[in-house]
């Protein structure tokens, strides 16, 4: 087949032509200006006469809050004068007794105030136990008041304004202004309270001007809708009530109602408005004639209560619909416009795409020979220009993952290939780089012909990771395993290795060493720690931890330094040591968490110490997965585990 030919997609299908696709593409991207700029400002007129119709709609919701705001505050600050008029305070400071002459001037004062402002309903003063002594209606005197919620506050020493009450002796609606009357020594003497009428914010809602069949309504931050043109929804609730809601609301005492029913609006609209804290829009369908309804809200600043303006959804679709129609005819007209010019200027375009795929392809069969024509300065010459720019680039990459994979090869096939077989002993280990090659090193060494049952382990770890590491390690595995054999001292021997690896690490580079002789049958063991971690023992019989550590410096620090031999005698019957490079320990949870630690892998060996060492390094290895977050999870440090358990020789192999 060519290699020019067209291929299948995965469905089975031949792919459009990439000169149909790059045309339609290039020429919409470069449609006339003039049509684009209608098109935009069709759109724009679309959104914008939406928009100026909910804003106005906001702007009314925001025009009525704030008035009936200012109702609010103008009969709280009057009923704050009224709380400190003299002789409110005197006529309430007097005893029983006393209080009838005191009387008339405050009488006179209830009157004309309820005489100049319409808007108050009624005005009246309670003793400090929350009972009628002074009123405008002879209803209030003698009533006991205390349980309205207005009064107890007052009673308390708080100032008060209510929700909309229905009077218990008026049935009118209206909300309560209440605040205590202090005497000169700040005692509570009595309670003034004025009764704004619920009719005037009816009023309100109804003067503004909204126009064809809209409305205005009032709603509490519960729902309840406090205001509306059709007083059969008076009090009811904008969607059911939730039992945690209806348990905070006394209908009887608020609405003198046994009960409050819902109008079934839609409940993710009620939700809106009842949390508003700025002016919004929300739609719903009417219950009864199933016509979409816009309802725009503001919530008030003096009161927890939401202005709603509704309106039918019909009242300004038309001009929105008109202009859908006009932008829809002009896009036709543009588009098959825009399909004709790009069909015939799309061969300028495609051929050296073309050119520049075909020589894709070749790279990715291996020619990296294979360059991009650039004839031309435009965009595409200058993508043929990074493409010829990055195939060498690419090569490179490809041979060095060529090499890398070579060199993890050679690296692996440098560790121990399988476990060794000594009498009395069980030994398994593992080496998980961190990235496609690791400095982390571990090795055995029989020492069986010179010494039956003596076995050396070395674990060490060199700073970093990646190909510098893996090199360095490959160095000290060859310098070890020429000095350690036959078996001497150890050290001269680690000596030798030290003195060698500071000469050929010129990048400062150093390694840590744990380099250990275990004696099967004498129980003993023969270390120098060249700065490693300490080997970890566990006594199964005593259920106890120790550890076997070296204080010598790193290799390749100081080619002079002496190092010192440790001999550990009299090791348990059945112990289990554990080396391990620090990869184990401080391995992280995700984005450099919390460290592994030794606790859990002390844990670990004492549920397991009983099953083979291949087992236990297993489960080391599962554990620390799972403990950053799965095994594809990316791996800060190189880890080597190696477990040696003492054994009955008989059950060496177990």
């Amino acid at each position: 087949m060519p290699d020019n030919a067209p291929s299948r997609s995965a469905s089975g299908q031949m792919p459009l032509p990439i000169a149909l696709k790059l045309g339609v593409l290039l020429l919409i991207a470069s449609l006339v200006p003039l049509t684009i700029a209608t098109v935009f400002n069709i759109r724009r007129g679309i959104n914008t006469v939406e928009t100026l119709a909910l804003e106005s709609l906001e702007l009314l919701a925001n025009v009525t809050a704030t008035e009936i705001d200012r109702l609010i505050l103008d009969v709280g600050n009057l009923q704050q004068l009224m709380a400190r008029n003299e002789y409110v305070i005197e006529f309430c400071a007097a005893p029983v007794d006393q209080r009838d002459a005191k009387l008339p001037p405050v009488q006179k004062l209830l009157d004309d105030i309820k005489a100049t402002n319409p808007d108050i309903a009624s005005a009246f003063i309670a003793n400090p136990e929350g009972t009628g002594i002074a009123s405008t209606s002879s209803k209030n005197v003698g009533q006991d008041l205390t349980f309205r919620k207005y009064m107890q506050a007052a009673m308390a020493g708080e100032k008060y304004t209510s929700e909309i009450l229905v009077g218990k002796t008026t049935r009118r609606p209206g909300i309560y202004f209440s605040s205590p009357v202090f005497d000169a020594e700040q005692n509570i003497v009595g309670v003034l309270v004025l009764k704004l009428a619920g009719e005037k914010v009816h009023e309100i809602c109804q003067q503004s001007a909204v126009g064809g069949e809209g409305f205005v309504a009032l709603i509490d931050r519960a729902g309840i809708i406090l205001a509306h043109p059709n007083p059969e929804m008076l009090y009811k609730s904008l969607a059911p009530l939730s039992d945690e809601v209806r348990a905070t609301i006394d209908s009887q005492v608020r609405y003198g109602l046994d009960e409050i029913e819902s109008a079934g609006l839609d409940p993710e609209m009620a939700v809106s408005m009842t949390g508003a804290v700025m002016r919004g829009s929300e739609s719903f369908v009417a219950p009864e004639s199933r016509e979409t309804m816009i309802v725009s809200y503001s919530p008030m600043q003096r009161r927890d209560w939401v202005v709603g303006v509704v309106k039918p959804r019909s009242d300004f679709d038309q001009p929105l619909r008109e202009l859908r129609q006009q932008q829809t005819f002009i896009l036709l007209i543009v588009g098959l416009v825009a399909v004709l010019i790009g069909l015939l200027t799309a061969r300028h375009f495609v051929e050296p795409i073309r050119k520049l795929t075909h020589s894709a392809m070749k790279i990715s069969e291996g020619d990296f020979s294979a360059r991009a024509p650039s004839a031309s300065r435009d965009e595409i010459g200058q993508l043929a220009t990074a493409f010829n720019d990055m195939v060498p680039k690419l090569e490179e990459r490809a041979y060095m993952a060529d090499s890398l994979k070579v060199a993890q090869s050679i690296q692996q096939g440098l560790l121990p290939d399988k476990e060794p077989e000594v009498d009395g002993l069980d030994v398994a280990g593992i080496n998980i780089p961190a990235d496609r090659t690791g400095g982390d090193y571990y090795d055995y060494l029989d020492l069986g012909e010179w010494k039956p049952g003596s076995l050396a382990i070395a674990v060490g770890d060199i700073t970093g990771h990646g190909v510098a590491a893996a090199l360095l390690m490959c160095t000290a595995r060859a310098l070890l395993r020429s000095r350690a054999l036959p078996p001497g001292p150890l050290e001269p021997m680690i000596e030798s290795v030290n003195t060698s690896l500071y000469h050929d690490s010129p990048d400062g580079r150093f390694m840590t060493l744990m380099y250990a002789v275990l004696d099967r049958p004498a129980r003993e063991i023969t270390l120098v720690s060249a700065g490693h971690d300490p080997i970890i023992v566990y006594d199964p019989d005593k259920d106890e931890f120790f550890e076997i550590e070296g204080h010598d410096l790193p290799l390749g620090v100081e080619p002079s330094w002496e190092f010192t031999e440790t001999i550990h005698e009299n090791l348990p019957p059945r112990a289990l040591l554990l080396f391990g490079t620090d990869g184990i320990w401080e391995c992280r949870q995700p984005n450099e968490g919390e460290m592994y630690g030794k606790e859990p892998l002390y844990e670990l060996i004492r549920k397991n110490h009983d099953k083979p060492a291949e087992h236990i390094v297993k489960q080391i290895i599962d554990d620390l997965n799972t403990f950053k977050g799965g095994k594809d999870e990316p791996q800060l440090d190189d880890i080597t585990v190696v477990v040696a358990r003492l054994v009955p020789e008989e059950n060496a192999s177990a």
